[in-house]
């Protein structure tokens, strides 16, 4: 299975749970894989087949804008290691499963506390212009 489509299974799953989102958003040098938003809320997800230490680091670089921070896998189950990190972090986890094709939050993510408000309105004004340009 291909990273662009296990994207397209988490973006459906995020959609479902009444979220607006966009694939691979430009951000400040890299681009996240989702970016899913809520009223004010930003969350960005990392999505992964393999190592997910990648996902940790890429994540991290987030910090700066997102709200929360998940990182999606797409395995038969997560690995025990990406759960001590992810709950040390703050970040959450959503499971796709290959098996049975269906995702579930491992982990919720907890408020990103270190998120910048000058860097968050230049990425809402990227956003804004990316879905005035038919998404």
């Amino acid at each position: 299975m291909r990273e662009e489509l296990i994207v397209k299974r988490i973006e459906t799953f995020l959609r479902k749970n009444d979220y607006s989102t966009i694939i691979e958003v430009p951000n400040m040098g890299q681009s996240v894989d989702i970016v899913a938003q809520k009223g004010r809320w930003l969350s960005f997800i990392e999505v992964k087949l393999s190592n997910w230490s990648r996902a940790l680091i890429q994540s991290q670089r987030h910090e700066l804008v997102a709200d929360f921070i998940i990182i999606a896998v797409a395995s038969k189950s997560v690995s025990m290691g990406l759960m001590i990190a992810a709950e040390e972090k703050g970040y959450g986890v959503i499971h796709f499963n290959r098996e049975s094709n269906r995702c579930t939050i491992a982990i919720k993510p907890r408020l990103n506390k270190k998120s910048w408000p000058p860097q968050k309105r230049i990425l809402l004004e990227k956003l804004n212009k990316i879905k005035k340009n038919g998404h």
